[in-house]
């Protein structure tokens, strides 16, 4: 049996996730955890097999908590179930080496089936992520302007949306302001916008914004079954 660690920052979300993977015969839950340096801190001193996490993680931390953890890892295998599975961020976070790719309006069912490739280290994507990704590019819609963003720019373009300011995001990764306003003006010129304004409404139609989100009814079901100890 496959172990399993879940990263995902909404409380209730992550115990919905939980209480669906507990009845799957092919993982054990070995932690559920709300953060990427928790995750970090887990894999360091636990054999894991399968990480579930939320990429859009506060912060911009997921795409570098998938990077870290496969060099802890190396054999560790990925698995997103998140709200922002559209393209660009799809065929980006395939190429980062995430296995399975799952929305988290998908119901139940295919969340286990996700579970059973993730287990067998078979690539699973969503029917309607997959028709994303194929139709981003076959029209090569605004959908690819964030897809020319380094990871790097994409983390900072998440914190600045965010509402982070240049110094405290300067202070988060570890660089000089100066650094952090010269990959602002980079991607500002990659995305096409001229303002702090103009790239917030950008992100806010990619989903990149935080935002409070309804339950999904299917998760939510799960929820409410969960039993009582």
């Amino acid at each position: 049996m496959k172990t399993i660690l879940v990263c995902e920052h909404e409380t209730l979300t992550r115990k919905g996730l939980v209480a669906i993977i507990e009845n799957s015969p092919e993982v054990k839950i070995v932690g559920d955890v709300g953060g990427s340096d928790a995750a970090l801190e887990h894999l360091r001193h636990n054999e894991t097999d399968i990480l579930m996490l939320e990429w859009r993680l506060p912060g911009g931390a997921g795409l570098e908590l998938i990077e870290r953890a496969r060099l802890l890892r190396p054999k560790l295998t990925v698995m997103v179930v998140t709200n922002s599975g559209d393209e660009p961020f799809a065929s980006r976070l395939l190429e980062s080496g995430v296995t399975v790719l799952i929305g988290k309006n998908a119901p139940p069912a295919e969340l286990m089936q996700g579970l059973c490739a993730a287990a067998s280290q078979r690539v699973y994507v969503s029917a309607h992520i997959a028709q994303q990704i194929t139709y981003a590019k076959l029209t090569g819609t605004e959908q690819s302007l964030l897809s020319e963003l380094s990871n790097r720019e994409l983390q900072i373009m998440m914190l600045l949306v965010d509402g982070v300011s240049v110094q405290d995001t300067a202070a988060r990764l570890c660089l000089s302001p100066k650094t952090v306003s010269t990959y602002r003006s980079r991607m500002f010129e990659k995305v096409g916008v001229r303002s702090d304004a103009e790239l917030t409404r950008l992100a806010f139609r990619h989903g990149l914004l935080e935002q409070e989100m309804p339950m999904t009814p299917p998760l939510l079901t799960q929820i409410v079954a969960i039993p009582q100890h």
